[in-house]
């Protein structure tokens, strides 16, 4: 049986810190109003090479696409349990969305330190494997 690549932790570690990387920058992106210039237009103009879009146009599809990659981050964590057993929803907000650090979440949902880690890498694992099938890439 093939080994899940997601059972090593250099993989787990790298693939999550870029995609909640990814979901800050997104989430700054959404925090920026727009605000055109008054003598901005949405029209397109003709260039050498091709069509130009207006700033204002750029910036609305920025926006659309950070929505998307926010909303398809916080789905994959609602998918995750959040019981006594399986905190793993709970864990992986504190750790990446919250930034907490492992001492504050291991008394957050109330496990020794040792017991925090391997509930993390089972929560990792979780999450990387419904990111990994939503086919959410890096």
């Amino acid at each position: 049986m093939a080994e899940n690549r997601w059972e090593t932790s250099e993989n787990r570690k790298y693939f999550l810190w870029e995609v909640f990387g990814k979901y800050h920058r997104m989430k700054k992106i959404l925090a920026n109003p727009i605000e055109p210039r008054v003598t901005q237009s949405f029209e397109t103009i003709v260039v050498q090479g091709g069509l130009k879009g207006s700033s204002v146009e750029k910036v609305v599809i920025s926006k659309v696409d950070a929505e998307t990659y926010v909303y398809l981050i916080d789905k994959a964590i609602e998918q995750l349990p959040d019981t006594e057993e399986k905190p793993y929803k709970r864990i992986i907000r504190y750790k990446y969305i919250e930034g907490y650090s492992a001492r504050r979440i291991s008394i957050m949902i109330d496990y020794s330190i040792d017991s925090y880690f391997k509930k993390l890498r089972d929560a990792q694992i979780e999450l990387c494997e419904i990111l990994d099938l939503w086919g959410i890439a890096i």
